[in-house]
């Protein structure tokens, strides 16, 4: 009993010295570490895109465009010179029917650069690459020449240049006017035939054009969505 009485200042000393040692090594000014805070997140602006345009009235397709609020790729598909035709009559006491059909597709993919004018309206001014294809062919029906066929079709590399006008309807619409004046080849071959009585043709042609018609100009309706992508330092 009297050992137990004798250990307990040792024991005691022992602690206070234990608990003094460990205040000298954090220091009477340091704080209990803290959790580690998550690093803050930085967000990416997305701009996303997705159009109907119109050519004329018979020429329309779909518009893509992905990128950030000032540059944007943009990849067209549009659908040419949908159209099909029959007439009849007399010419001369000849019976006269021809048939026309006619369509061909298109395919560009470039990119923009968007200048703010004022509150909704903005420019864009780009540039694209593109493929064009179209077919068009006249069945004939006229006597004596029942069965006259002539046919045209026609493959055209392009390069365009774009300069647009567009106005933001709310948070998500936008209307689109833009101009786009092109330089294009040309390859395709051109064909007749009259089964009973010629002439009978094939013609290829090659040629260069610089496209600055009604044609080039297009109206496009887009739904826009703005998405933020969050990333971490």
């Amino acid at each position: 009993m009297k050992t137990k009485i004798l250990l307990m200042p040792v024991f005691l000393l022992f602690m206070a010295l234990h608990l003094f040692s460990q205040e000298q090594k954090t220091g009477p000014d340091q704080k209990a570490p803290q959790p580690q805070q998550a690093a803050p997140q930085q967000g990416l602006k997305r701009v996303y895109e997705l159009g109907l345009k119109f050519i004329n009235l018979n020429n329309f397709g779909f518009d893509f465009k992905v990128g950030n609020q000032k540059t944007l790729y943009r990849l067209s598909l549009l659908a040419v010179d949908l159209s099909s035709t029959k007439s009849s009559g007399t010419i001369h006491d000849s019976t006269v029917g021809p048939s026309t059909q006619s369509y061909g597709a298109s395919l560009r993919i470039g990119m923009e650069k968007r200048i703010f004018l004022a509150k909704n309206f903005y420019l864009h001014l780009g540039s694209d690459v593109g493929i064009n294809y179209n077919y068009t062919q006249i069945n004939g029906n006229v006597v004596p020449y029942p069965d006259s066929r002539w046919s045209r079709w026609e493959l055209s590399p392009a390069i365009y240049i774009n300069v647009g006008l567009a106005y933001q309807a709310g948070e998500h619409f936008i209307v689109t006017a833009e101009f786009s004046p092109s330089v294009q080849y040309y390859v395709g071959t051109e064909k007749q035939i009259n089964a009973q009585y010629g002439p009978n043709y094939e013609n290829t042609f090659h040629r260069v054009g610089f496209a600055l018609t009604t044609g080039t100009v297009s109206i496009t309706v887009a739904y826009r969505i703005l998405k933020t992508i969050l990333f971490k330092w």
